[in-house]
């Protein structure tokens, strides 16, 4: 069994979270990759490898 790094459980998390918050102040289809990593504090690379 392969256990997943929690560093990556953690950013994965900051980003779902991220989206969640943004989807309910602002429309889908306005949210950009920028939102999303301003409000989860991760680096744009980090969105591209998850």
């Amino acid at each position: 069994m392969m256990t997943v790094d929690r560093r990556i459980n953690k950013s994965e998390t900051a980003l779902k979270e991220a989206l969640l918050i943004l989807m309910e102040n602002k429309d889908f289809n306005k949210i950009t990759i920028t939102d999303i990593v301003n409000i989860s504090n991760l680096n744009r690379g980090t969105f591209y490898k998850r």
